[in-house]
């Protein structure tokens, strides 16, 4: 096979093993210690949101997301609407939560006039 069939193979298949390994909305409610601890978060939660703040942010830039949290809307306020979120439409909760968490951003921070 030639090299560059090898690597296909091997991008494709860390491509797999990856959408197979993200986190679900369900894993991130364990990790932040479920819905009533969203209040205060433990520190890997805030972690959690503070990254996909970040990556939300970089999607922002690039405009591939329309959405526009304000500068004060941080990883705890996140976790706590993620919490709500999750009590709302705990059927959602299958679905990776980077799409949810992007979903949520858009649903309640819609950039306007941009």
């Amino acid at each position: 096979m030639p090299a560059i069939g090898v690597v296909a193979m091997l991008i494709a298949s860390a491509g797999a093993a990856w959408a197979e390994s993200a986190p679900t909305g369900h894993d991130v409610l364990r990790l932040c210690g479920g819905p009533a601890a969203m209040a205060a978060p433990p520190p890997t939660c805030v972690g959690y949101f503070e990254g996909a703040l970040d990556a939300a942010g970089t999607e922002l830039a690039r405009r591939r997301l329309t959405a526009c949290p304000p500068p004060a809307f941080g990883a705890v306020e996140a976790a706590a609407l993620f919490a709500l979120e999750s009590r709302r439409f705990p059927e959602a909760l299958d679905a990776p939560a980077a799409d949810l968490v992007a979903g949520m951003l858009l649903k309640f921070f819609p950039c306007t006039g941009v």
